[in-house]
């Protein structure tokens, strides 16, 4: 006899756990990341040799640039062909007929790429005029080019060496595309809707002058206020906010001998409209200059008078004499300003300080100093102001 059937059990059925979520998120990410890289990227992308820096020799990208601006394939054989024609150029070094190439490819596909290798292609050919233009015909289609704003960035030269222009030249938004212009020439320009135009100039050689600003408003509507740059980009002062519709500007400030400097002019809320901008040189300096270390002092004969200035609060004056006994030899000096409050240094010849003159307090007055010296000893004299003022001074050692 069988043995007695224990209960008979069913099997439960597992149910499906849902497959977690992340994984799928963590592919979207990374496929995400991998398109935008690519998209990068491939505006960037040179052949394996890199024959020339900055030069992009991919036909996959201009097919893709192709697809981007005009919506379809790239039409005409013959413009993957001269393409691909100037980089083989390139890399032999024939950049007269690489620039012939693409020049005649930028007339049938005016492509960010194709403008960016001609503007490689003239530098190499020392034609910055045409090299900016160049680098400008890019960013025109596409402001954010990464290729050209580094290729800018690396031709600080280029840059400063541009032809100076006498009407604002589109795109120049920024401190790399910064029209040139030449000090004392004015410049039309206008402003549009949250518009900024960038101005590159060089400062007068020494010795340090003072140098207006001057934005003359050819419209009714805009507010013009601007900020100064050094040739880095780094923020040297600014004009104070127009508040009036229509009003000019004047501004001054003194900047280093030969510095580049770079100004970034816009429309105070937002304005817009015509202006002429003129960078003038002052020549505020006096005959005497550059006088500014006792390195460099102006020598003086005793009893001679000469007339000079404090330029402004950041400007000093050295001079030198020789001593033909010994004895006491009178300082003076001749305020001609209502705003100069002179101050007085003098040194020995080892340029020891003996003595600060008199310590006047109000402007327009005049000061008076003695000092002891030896016979043929060379001794110094600073003229400097007080309360960072300024002002035309007359002075005789005797």
């Amino acid at each position: 006899m069988a043995p007695p059937l224990g209960p008979v059990r069913k099997r439960r059925r597992r149910r499906s756990r849902p497959l977690p979520l992340w994984p799928l998120a963590v592919l979207v990410l990374i496929a995400t990341v991998t398109g935008l890289v690519w998209l990068v990227l491939g505006r960037l992308t040179r052949s394996s040799n890199q024959a020339l820096p900055g030069y992009i020799d991919s036909v996959a990208t201009l097919r893709q640039e192709y697809v981007h601006f005009y919506n379809r394939p790239v039409p005409d054989p013959a413009i993957e062909h001269d393409f691909q024609y100037a980089a083989s150029r390139v890399a032999h070094g024939d950049y007269s007929a690489a620039a012939a190439s693409l020049e005649n490819t930028a007339k049938k596909a005016p492509l960010p790429a194709i403008f960016n290798d001609l503007g490689v292609v003239y530098v190499k050919r020392n034609d910055g005029a045409r090299a900016l233009k160049a680098f400008r015909a890019a960013l025109a289609k596409d402001g954010d080019y990464p290729q050209v704003r580094a290729n800018l960035a690396d031709l600080e030269s280029l840059l400063n060496a541009a032809e100076p222009v006498n009407r604002e030249v589109e795109p120049n938004d920024t401190y790399l595309l910064a029209n040139a212009i030449a000090p004392g020439a004015p410049v039309d320009a206008e402003i549009s809707d949250n518009d900024i135009d960038c101005f590159r100039f060089k400062a007068p050689p020494a010795p340090r002058d003072i140098l207006a600003v001057e934005i003359e408003n050819l419209s009714t509507t805009l507010m013009p206020a601007f900020s100064v740059f050094d040739g880095s980009d780094r923020f040297l002062g600014w004009s104070q906010d127009t508040q009036q519709q229509g009003a000019s500007v004047t501004r001054q400030f003194s900047p280093q001998p030969n510095a580049t400097l770079v100004l970034h002019i816009w429309g105070y809320r937002k304005s817009a409209g015509k202006y002429r901008l003129t960078v003038r040189a002052l020549k505020a300096f006096d005959r005497y200059e550059p006088n500014d270390d006792i390195q460099h002092p102006y020598r003086l004969a005793l009893a001679q008078i000469i007339e000079a200035n404090i330029m402004d609060a950041a400007d000093t004056d050295f001079y030198s004499f020789v001593a033909p006994d010994s004895g006491t030899v009178k300082i003076e000096i001749h305020n001609h300003s209502t705003t100069l409050i002179p101050a007085l240094t003098t040194f020995t010849a080892d340029q020891h300080t003996t003595g600060i003159g008199p310590d006047l307090q109000a402007p327009g007055a005049d000061l008076l100093h003695s000092i002891a010296v030896k016979p043929q000893q060379t001794y110094y004299v600073q003229v400097w102001s007080r309360a960072n003022s300024a002002g035309a001074y007359s002075l005789t050692i005797h």
